[in-house]
């Protein structure tokens, strides 16, 4: 406690001398990447917010340099600056050999002769060196020279000559602040009867169920598009079984965001983008923010009083608040914002009792992945050397001309501070093979009319923070498929854990990216219903919880995770709010003093939207 006192005295004090050298007569300018007006090719990457402290944007070309990105610079005098801008060496942490993800700026139609991106391998800023600015408006372009994920996450040019931008994260967000002129407090978006922060299949129906039982609902979503897992941008089947169990009307909403499954999940269509947000927008009672991700949540007294969501794109912040929330963004990131209870990684075999819990491995978790595939030509198509990625050879080159689930990593990482990197090593395993494959494997000839088509950047998880309710659910509790009072959505998946491909780990341990299932009874298993109290956080008053994140052991959760089954969860959300705000009760109360309303209430489902 005295040591993170001391911390944060240290940054204030920094800050304090920061902003009286920003505060003289030099004129400093800042521009946020993800907000250029002309993107070009590159990518907004926000899944980093919460570690690295803002959205960026991403060459991410598949070895071919994207299109320039562009916008207009207004500086109100006219001078020499000092160019300083934010990047970072992504190959750094594993390779020392030079890395592929390289820019350049360009000025007023200048090139600064700095190359951006070769340097540290965590987020820094790099001095450009100086450029003379004239007043008024000036042009800036990002030149991407090798289409291999070289990022950028903001640009600073001031005057002042003694100025080194901070890396520290505090005083940065201080000074950005300052710098992009918002207000110490974002303004209110609304009061709400719930806010759902998440627009994965569970934010979906746990938004759409409450709005159709009258409550008015904001819905927050970080991406451009609904879907989470279940979207064009990851692309992942919802997997499970509805309307079945003790209450056959549960899952409506989830059969309703469009196509359920098509053969050729290389078309973005087969996902239903279009069809999930006009479900959402079909619903007077809900106001929908897609691209805000939620970046604080004020707790008082163990209940949250409002929530605050940046913009991704452009940097602006909304303020929500609400009567009720519901946490359904996979990650617990409002949970854990809010100060909720969680766990990540692996209960012991020993605490728990579970036979499939792990005996000594605390920081097992399932893995992520991201989804690849490679289009036939009528030509042979070169690929460019990698000598930065995974390294291959004829023993342990993975042929193949698409990825499947089993393309996963970061089995022993914490999928929270080491995503980047799990992501990364991820690119680097699937860049690495298809250059083997086309340019060193004996059998280069098979692939030489191959080119790779797409490559996900936004990451699949399937495990990260479980939120804690009041009640666990356990190993035990699905293997004799205990019967508890608030049991609600029936699940017969069967325990699903992931871990690294021994095969794998023997050629490359520690980067590992492909996967085993161990599974036994893949939708056989005799039918548990998942409780009522796995739904709600146990500390927090207000918070419901609906996805991958709910209440579980990491073993249990193997079972529950998946997406028809997480939608459900959020239809059980959405009535249970409808029902608090009828009784002004809590969500632990509702199942204390109204059980037999809720069970009621769950007998006859969501209505059809008239």
């Amino acid at each position: 406690m005295q040591k993170d006192l001391i911390m944060r005295c240290i940054q204030f004090v920094v800050l304090l001398l920061l902003l009286h050298s920003c505060s003289g007569k030099s004129t400093t300018v800042f521009i946020e990447a993800e907000s250029f007006k002309d993107k070009g090719g590159w990518v907004t990457d926000q899944q980093f917010i919460d570690v690295m402290g803002s959205p960026y944007l991403m060459a991410h070309g598949m070895g071919k340099p994207v299109a320039d990105a562009s916008t207009d610079l207004v500086v109100p005098e006219s001078g020499i600056y000092q160019l300083w801008v934010r990047t970072k060496n992504w190959t750094a942490p594993f390779t020392d050999l030079q890395t592929p993800g390289i820019f350049r700026v360009l000025i007023n139609n200048i090139e600064i002769e700095h190359t951006f991106g070769d340097g540290s391998g965590s987020w820094h800023w790099e001095n450009g060196g100086k450029i003379k600015l004239r007043q008024g408006t000036n042009s800036i372009v990002l030149k991407d020279l090798t289409g291999f994920n070289g990022r950028i996450d903001a640009l600073l040019l001031t005057s002042d000559k003694n100025f080194t931008p901070p890396d520290s994260l505090p005083v940065q967000d201080s000074l950005r602040r300052e710098w992009l002129g918002l207000p110490q407090e974002a303004p209110l978006a609304g009061k709400y009867d719930l806010v759902v922060a998440g627009g994965g299949i569970a934010g979906i129906s746990a938004a759409v169920s409450a709005a159709r039982l009258g409550l008015k609902v904001a819905l927050i979503q970080n991406r451009p598009v609904l879907g989470g897992n279940n979207s064009s941008e990851i692309r992942v089947w919802r997997s499970g079984k509805t309307q079945r169990g003790k209450y056959p009307e549960l899952g409506s909403i989830v059969n309703a965001m469009g196509i359920e499954r098509a053969e050729n999940y290389k078309e973005g269509n087969s996902f239903g983008d279009r069809a999930k947000e006009e479900l959402v927008r079909s619903e007077e009672n809900i106001s929908l923010y897609l691209n805000y991700h939620i970046v604080k949540a004020i707790t008082i007294d163990g209940r949250i009083e409002s929530v605050t969501a940046v913009n991704i794109e452009n940097g602006s912040e909304l303020r929500f608040e609400g009567s009720l929330f519901a946490d359904c963004t996979g990650d617990a990131n409002l949970g854990y914002l809010a100060g909720a209870d969680f766990r990540e990684g692996s209960e012991l075999r020993s605490q728990t009792g579970e036979s499939k819990a792990p005996v000594s491995d605390t920081i097992q978790v399932l893995g992520a992945s991201l989804f690849w595939w490679s289009k036939e030509t009528v030509e042979s198509v070169p690929f460019p050397d990698c000598p930065w990625a995974i390294q291959f050879s004829e023993e342990n080159c993975q042929h193949a001309l698409q990825s499947s689930w089993n393309w996963e990593s970061g089995f022993s990482k914490n999928m929270i501070t080491d995503m980047e990197e799990i992501r990364d090593n991820q690119l680097r395993a699937i860049f690495g093979n298809w250059d083997f494959q086309k340019s060193k494997s004996l059998r280069k000839a098979e692939y030489a009319g191959y080119r790779l088509e797409e490559l996900g950047y936004i990451i699949g998880k399937r495990e990260s923070r479980r939120l804690m309710g009041d009640l666990i659910i356990t190993q035990h509790d699905i293997d004799n498929q205990v019967e508890y009072p608030d049991g609600c959505v029936a699940i017969d998946w069967g325990v699903d854990i992931h871990i690294a491909d021994p095969e794998n780990s023997k050629y490359f341990p520690g980067e590992e990216f492909r996967a085993i299932a161990l599974h036994q009874g893949k939708e056989t298993s005799p039918l548990f219903h998942v409780p009522y109290r796995c739904l709600y956080s146990r500390n927090i008053s207000n918070l419901f919880m609906a996805g991958r994140h709910i209440s579980t052991t990491h073993v249990a959760h193997a079972a529950t995770r998946v997406q028809r089954y997480t939608g459900t969860y959020g239809e059980v959300v959405g009535i249970a709010s409808a029902l608090c705000i009828r009784h002004d009760v809590s969500p632990r109360e509702l199942f204390e003093r109204y059980l037999n309303d809720l069970k009621a209430a769950l007998k006859i489902g969501v209505p059809e939207k008239i």
